[in-house]
C-alpha cells in the first residue's frame, strides 16, 4: 500500500495535479427575514498528498485477496478564494478550512488469472474529517451567520469535495497499480 501511495503522490506532484478544483456554488444563509445569497468562485483542495495512517489488513474471499486500510490527506487545506454575500452591501471575502484529522478508506483486490496477478481498486471512501479550523476574511458583517456558514461549508465538503476527492484518488490509484 505504501509503494502505491508513493506512486500516487509522485504522479500528482510531477503532473502538477496537487490542487483539486471544486465547482462554484450558490447557497443561502439566514432566515426568511434576512436571507443572504452566497456565491463562491471555484474552490480549491490544495496540496493533494496521501499517507497511510494505520496498519493494513488482508482477507481472502472467493480466491480474491483484499488489502485494505486507512489513509489521509497529509495536509487538508480547502478554500474558496472568492466568496460573495449578495445583499445590500455585497461583502466579498474568502473562506479557508483546514482539517487536522481526516480518514479515507481504501481497499484493493488482487486476483491470480492465468499465472498473472490482476490488481484493482475496489473502494475509496472518505469517511471522516475532524479538528477543523474555519477562517473567513473580510466577512465580519455576517458574523452572526458563521454557524450556518460553517454548516454549509461542511455540507459542501461531504457532498461535493469528498466525492471529487474519491474519484481523483480512485483514478490515481488505478494508474499507480497498472504501473506495478
Amino acid at each position: 500500500m505504501d509503494s502505491v501511495l508513493n506512486s500516487v503522490n509522485t504522479a500528482l506532484t510531477s503532473s502538477n495535479k496537487t490542487v483539486l478544483e471544486i465547482p462554484a456554488l450558490t447557497f443561502y444563509i439566514g432566515n426568511e427575514k434576512s436571507r443572504r445569497i452566497c456565491n463562491t468562485g471555484i474552490g480549491r483542495l490544495e496540496n493533494l498528498s496521501f499517507k497511510r495512517i494505520e496498519d493494513i489488513g488482508f482477507y481472502e474471499c472467493d480466491n480474491i485477496q483484499h488489502v485494505y486500510g486507512y489513509i489521509r490527506l497529509t495536509d487538508f487545506q480547502f478554500n474558496y478564494p472568492s466568496f460573495t454575500v449578495n445583499d445590500e452591501i455585497g461583502d466579498k471575502g474568502s473562506i479557508e478550512v483546514g482539517a487536522y484529522r481526516n480518514k479515507i478508506f481504501v481497499r484493493l483486490s488482487i486476483q491470480k488469472v492465468n499465472d498473472l496477478f490482476k490488481m484493482e481498486v475496489d473502494k475509496v471512501q472518505a469517511v471522516k474529517i475532524l479538528d477543523i479550523d474555519f477562517n473567513t476574511n473580510n466577512l465580519e458583517r455576517i458574523a452572526g451567520y458563521f454557524g450556518q456558514l460553517q454548516d454549509c461549508i461542511l455540507g459542501i465538503i461531504y457532498g461535493t469535495v469528498f466525492p471529487l476527492l474519491e474519484q481523483t484518488l480512485q483514478r490515481e490509484l488505478t494508474r499507480a497499480i497498472t504501473n506495478i
